[in-house]
């Protein structure tokens, strides 16, 4: 086996549900795992107490689970309906959202109660608001579990049953080369061997006829790029070219940060006030290009976008110095990417309307104002920080993250 790890990572948004809706999606997923590779039927799960075997017909599973899931202090109001001493119970609702990532080993694994199964596969699985999901290693000498084929698989399985809004397949090795090459992490680069995005605007703007064979639509929405089926290798010129090129068209819809493509963290007291903006239905969007703003104001012939943007500080409205003397850090933080996408989006479509974003905290508004138009040189005539303060009440016990 190559040294060096093969690593997915498929995520999809939070959304209410059942503490026993949740593990029985998590168990549905393992079933799903051992229908794709005879090598799935065994699991081994992490514990305080080390490997523990979990039974083959996964009856054991959501009492596994309850057990090892509870709530800690600090994450209890996160959660409804806990028992009397606050363990989880089957109705203990949350927003639950998932994410399972896989990874190859490049040594054997230390552990496990089974010295027959030196190769098995380490499972971790976690459900926990905003956190949820499977990890799960390969063990080494086994590059036959790496395949295109295989990973693909196990890919599109995950984006179907958690209706994903993400997922990525890269080699440690390659994606190493792209964030030295780029300087940035791979968290917020696209040209990975494979990478699945579901995200509509995007996907009605992007040419089905790529070069290179980049891309297949899994779905209306639904957008998978591939550099090819074989793991790419940072020390082939074809591939990293490939790459390149395949960046080149991420980097003209300035996808740099998960909030161009997902949005901002939830925020209950934010419907309410995208309304109050915009005067329409907080769900309701206006398309233009690759971005969706919240609202039109017709008469003044301004696209709105209404944010509380009650974040933690570090998110980067604090405007320290080394963002206005490092331009590459500056361009890298998510307020400054979104304003580039905003921009961009309006110049896709051959328009030059205005932007205004609407922000409900002053202190927020103010370092904006500071920090795209002074210091990002953004011309206020192409985006304006407005402070709009929001008429309802603020619940400063909910989670801005």
């Amino acid at each position: 086996m190559e040294k060096q790890k093969h690593i997915m990572w498929v995520n999809s948004a939070p959304r209410m549900q059942t503490f026993g809706e949740a593990t029985a999606l998590a168990a549905e997923y393992l079933r799903c795992l051992q229908s794709l590779h005879p090598d799935f039927s065994y699991w081994e799960t992490v514990t305080h107490k080390g490997f523990v075997p979990i039974a083959a017909d996964l009856s054991d599973f959501s009492a596994w689970m309850r057990v090892t899931e509870r709530p800690d202090k600090g994450r209890r109001q996160a959660y409804s309906h806990l028992d009397a001493e606050f363990n989880l119970t089957d109705a203990s609702e949350a927003r639950f959202g998932f994410h399972f990532s896989l990874q190859t080993s490049t040594k054997d694994f230390s552990g496990g109660d089974n010295p027959g199964r030196a190769d098995h596969i380490e499972l971790r699985i976690n459900i926990d608001p905003l956190n949820c999901g499977v990890v799960l290693k390969f063990p080494a000498g086994r590059p036959d579990l790496a395949t295109y084929d295989n990973l693909k698989n196990i890919m599109v399985a995950s984006i179907d049953l958690w209706a994903a809004d993400k997922a990525q397949v890269f080699t440690s090795a390659f994606a190493n080369a792209l964030e030295e090459r780029h300087g940035r992490r791979i968290g917020f680069l696209r040209a990975v061997w494979m990478c699945y995005l579901r995200h509509m605007p995007l996907a009605a703007c992007i040419r089905s006829d790529l070069p290179g064979g980049f891309l297949e639509r899994l779905g209306e929405d639904a957008l998978l790029f591939t550099l090819g089926r074989h793991s790419p290798d940072p020390e082939n010129e074809h591939d990293m070219a490939q790459a390149e090129t395949l960046q080149a068209l991420f980097d003209s819809f300035h996808f740099d940060d998960e909030v161009t493509l997902y949005g901002w963290p939830y925020d209950p007291d934010e419907p309410r006030y995208t309304s109050q903006v915009t005067g329409a239905p907080a769900d309701r969007a206006y398309v233009v290009g690759f971005c969706a703003f919240d609202g039109y104001d017709a008469e003044r012939g301004v696209l709105l976008f209404a944010r509380l943007f009650r974040l933690p500080s570090n998110c980067g409205t604090d405007l320290l110095p080394y963002y206005l003397e490092n331009q590459e850090r500056l361009e890298s933080l998510p307020y400054v990417v979104q304003a580039r996408q905003h921009i961009a989006a309006v110049r896709y479509v051959g328009a030059d309307t205005p932007i205004e974003w609407h922000v409900g905290i002053e202190e927020t508004a103010t370092a904006l104002k500071t920090l795209l138009n002074d210091w990002a040189a953004i011309p206020v005539e192409q985006l304006r920080v407005v402070y709009t303060p929001f008429a309802g009440h603020i619940d400063d016990s909910a989670p801005g993250l």
